[in-house]
C-alpha cells in the first residue's frame, strides 16, 4: 500500500498534520486543555509515562520546527512545513498522486456537463 516507505514516517506526518489542528483550536476545548496540559502529580502504577502531547512535541523537535505554536496559527504556513517533512521523508508521491486524482475527476466532471449540454441541444432542435 505504501510502497517502500516506513510506516513510521507516515505516521509522524500525521502527528504534525493533528498537531497544528489542535494548536488552531480554542483553548477552551478538552482536547486542546489536555494536549497543552502538563500533568503534575505521580502517575498511577502500570500507565504509560510518556502523555500524547509530549510524544506529539518529540515529533515536532524531530522535524526541526522552531516556533511551532505560532506557525500552526497559520494555516496555509503549517501546511507548507508539512509538505516540506514529506518531501524530506519520501512521501512526495502520495500528494503527486492526489492531484492526479483530483484532475481526473475534473475531466470526467467536464466530460458529464458537456454531454449534458449536447444533449440538451439536440433535444430542443
Amino acid at each position: 500500500m505504501f510502497g517502500d516507505f516506513c510506516i513510521l514516517s507516515i505516521v509522524r506526518v500525521s502527528r504534525l498534520n493533528w498537531t497544528g489542528h489542535v494548536c488552531r483550536m480554542d483553548s477552551n476545548r478538552r482536547v486542546s486543555r489536555v494536549f497543552n496540559n502538563n500533568h503534575q502529580g505521580r502517575r498511577l502504577r502500570g500507565l504509560p509515562k510518556k502523555t500524547d502531547g509530549i510524544v506529539y512535541k518529540q515529533v515536532i523537535t524531530k522535524c526541526k520546527i522552531t516556533n511551532w505554536k505560532e506557525r500552526s496559527k497559520n494555516t496555509a504556513d503549517w501546511k507548507k512545513y508539512i509538505k516540506e517533512e514529506k518531501v524530506r521523508i519520501g512521501l512526495q508521491w502520495h500528494l503527486r498522486r492526489r492531484r492526479r486524482r483530483r484532475r481526473r475527476r475534473i475531466r470526467r466532471r467536464k466530460k458529464k456537463e458537456k454531454k449534458k449540454k449536447e444533449e440538451g441541444r439536440g433535444g430542443n432542435e
